[in-house]
């Protein structure tokens, strides 16, 4: 659906700073479907304001490409983080991934409890939680994203096609993979479902195929007990885990601090760092060196074509509620830039003034016109005495 660049925006003085920019696939621009998908991710998580969940900066059109402008995140996805320590034999500590597990649920309780204008609750439910879906920046700060396939109150994009099941089926919640009604607990079970199988190293309802994975999340039975985990960690997935919404934790802040609590210690957010740089440092430094190269290519092309400066264009802000109009996460970047030639600026002219111009003239034609008679009369000895 959509291509994640990187993008620079620079300033007086010497400012910059970089942005994600999401941008709809070219040949997906037409589409109404994607479109208004795409409007109501950035409508949904726009509003969220938390330190957990990727903020949306701006929302614009160019050329007919939609684009979100997002913060950028400087890190890498959960999935990356563990199967890079996967591949060095080293798995992640337990706490680690909890502390990050306890965070995606503090960010998914704010898109929970986000309400509109008037105070009423959006039920936003995010419905795709997963580990690629959860960023861990070089700070140790987890972070929600894609919006995309959000369930929410006043959504543009309702249900069309009868029996569409928006998400990862490995991380589902059988409710949502039935088609049935569901809520914020089916994000609870996700988010059980991520921590179950970054600790175990399976799938929550493992299957061949995805045809037998539904038959077993179908069928009732809870998920395998992961009695190779510390009893107090395997207690709070058990009850994440429950096919029955009512068994489970009932918000994500109660998850959250389940979580916490299972803990063996407080994880800080420079323990969380140290932990997953470890396996992450020669990506983050291929990243760092990428972005560099990138960086000082835009340099030479601003030199080039804008002597003056970098050109800023200004972009739309998201259209307000009701206004009818392979995700990638922000990793390696990519550059696109544009250069907008500068136009001088509109001259207006007051109304009144062309008949004043007017006016004036024809006064100075006859006061000159006058002077010309009068002297040729004086001249040639004619005229009144």
């Amino acid at each position: 659906m959509a291509q994640v660049w990187l993008a620079r925006v620079s300033g007086k003085h010497g400012f910059t700073k970089l942005f994600a920019v999401k941008t709809m696939l070219p040949e997906r621009a037409d589409e109404e479907d994607f479109r208004v998908m795409f409007l109501d991710e950035a409508r949904i998580a726009s509003q969220i304001r938390h330190v957990n969940v990727a903020t949306i900066e701006d929302l614009g059109e160019d050329n007919g490409v939609m684009f979100m402008v997002f913060e950028w995140i400087q890190g890498d996805s959960l999935d990356q983080i563990v199967r890079a320590a996967k591949a060095a034999g080293h798995p992640l500590p337990i706490d680690v991934i909890l502390s990050v597990a306890a965070q995606t649920a503090r960010g998914l309780h704010a898109a929970h409890e986000l309400r509109d204008e008037s105070g009423q609750r959006l039920n936003v439910v995010h419905r795709d939680v997963s580990p690629q879906n959860i960023l861990v920046s070089e700070t140790g700060v987890a972070k929600i994203i894609d919006f995309g396939v959000a369930k929410a109150k006043n959504r543009l994009a309702q249900a069309t096609m009868t029996g569409l099941v928006k998400g990862k089926l490995e991380y589902m919640a059988p409710e949502q993979a039935m088609s049935m009604p569901f809520d914020r607990r089916a994000d609870i079970f996700a988010v059980g479902a991520v921590v179950y199988t970054a600790l175990t190293g399976r799938l929550v309802f493992d299957a061949p195929n995805d045809a037998a994975m539904l038959f077993k999340i179908s069928s009732g039975d809870p998920p395998p007990r992961a009695t190779e985990l510390p009893p107090r960690v395997a207690d709070v997935l058990e009850r994440a885990l429950q096919p029955d919404p009512e068994k489970r934790f009932q918000t994500a802040q109660e998850l959250e601090r389940a979580l916490e609590a299972s803990m063996s210690r407080s994880m800080s957010f420079d323990e969380v760092t140290a932990a997953t740089q470890a396996f992450m440092q020669t990506t983050s430094n291929e990243r760092r060196a990428r972005i560099r190269a990138a960086i000082d290519e835009a340099n030479e092309r601003d030199a080039v074509a804008t002597p003056g400066g970098p050109v800023r264009r200004p972009m739309a802000s998201i259209p307000p509620e009701g206004v009818p109009i392979s995700t990638a996460h922000p990793g390696l970047p990519e550059q696109r830039e544009q250069h907008v030639p500068r136009a001088a600026p509109k001259v207006v002219w007051p109304g009144w003034l062309l008949p004043a111009m007017l006016a004036v003239t024809v006064l100075l034609v006859l006061v000159w016109g006058r002077v010309f008679m009068l002297s040729w009369q004086m001249r040639h000895g004619t005229g009144g005495g």
